[in-house]
């Protein structure tokens, strides 16, 4: 059984076509052109400590399964024929348009961003936060791999820079803050929490790092992303933030700290469809 954050709150959903399960953003909902999803554990032919749909090639899994993973989605979720737009995510706050990303190694980039419709951005995740961002206006969107390097470093205000530079305007900015740890599992260091009072204020703190607990912190990452994209000028009631989270249903998704890193991972995909 799923188990939420908020149950009275929703801010997403499951659909289920045939065995695959994937999670849908509510607040996408009322743009049609928008289609945004997170895959499950459901659905795929991994076996073992990757079941059942892995789609990551660097966890140990077999090749061909995981090759046969993505064509499940692809088929399945209606995105065949599709360019499919990933890159090797290493806990930076590199953001690239996909377009200046062509002739060169997608290395070292955790966060995308398109306004083509003929692309699908997918970012990896197994616990970190996705952030996806669309302006519902120009029709432009970003994704992005928000770890706590990537939450302290503001990949967040990167990923809004190269919207705006686009000509976007934050007021018409639709942001996801997709399913992740949760700050009742996020245990961090002393020197973490150390990190984040150097670069968040004293309000922001008392807001993202909760008391100890048996002399241990714990970090509300939600929350410190929600803060980054409020301190960028997006308003509040564009912001929705997951009702899921990994490491709470890590029989569902596949969270790194509940499986002590033998897992799998998931995967955001983000697109804009033509004509709608």
């Amino acid at each position: 059984m799923i188990r939420f954050i908020n149950n009275e709150n929703k801010t997403t959903r499951i659909e289920k076509r045939g065995d695959v399960e994937v999670i849908r953003p509510v607040i996408f909902d009322e743009y049609p052109f928008i289609d945004a999803f997170f895959s499950t554990r459901m659905g795929g032919v991994s076996k073992d400590e990757f079941a059942s749909m892995n789609l990551g090639y660097n966890r140990g899994d077999e090749r061909e399964r995981v090759d046969e993973n993505y064509r499940i989605i692809k088929k399945t979720m209606g995105l065949e024929g599709l360019d499919m737009i990933k890159s090797k995510q290493t806990h930076t706050c590199n953001v690239f348009w996909t377009k200046d990303l062509k002739g060169r190694d997608y290395n070292d980039v955790d966060g995308l961003v398109t306004a083509s419709v003929d692309e699908v951005l997918v970012t990896s995740f197994a616990d970190c936060v996705p952030v996806m961002i669309v302006d519902v206006n120009k029709r432009m969107c970003a994704t992005l791999h928000s770890g706590w390097k990537g939450t302290l470093g503001n990949i967040i205000k990167n990923g809004i820079s190269m919207l705006r530079g686009a000509g976007c305007d934050v007021a018409d900015m639709k942001v996801f803050i997709g399913p992740s740890i949760c700050k009742d599992c996020y245990e961090i260091g002393a020197d973490v929490a150390d990190k984040f009072r150097s670069v968040y204020s004293q309000e922001d703190i008392e807001k993202i790092l909760g008391p100890m607990r048996d002399r241990k912190y714990y970090l509300d990452l939600h929350e410190a992303c929600r803060l980054n994209l409020l301190h960028e000028g997006i308003p509040e009631e564009n912001i929705s933030v997951t009702d899921m989270c990994t490491t709470c249903n890590g029989d569902y998704i596949f969270s790194h700290r509940k499986s002590h890193g033998l897992r799998g991972t998931m995967c955001g995909f983000i697109r804009l469809k033509d004509g709608m």
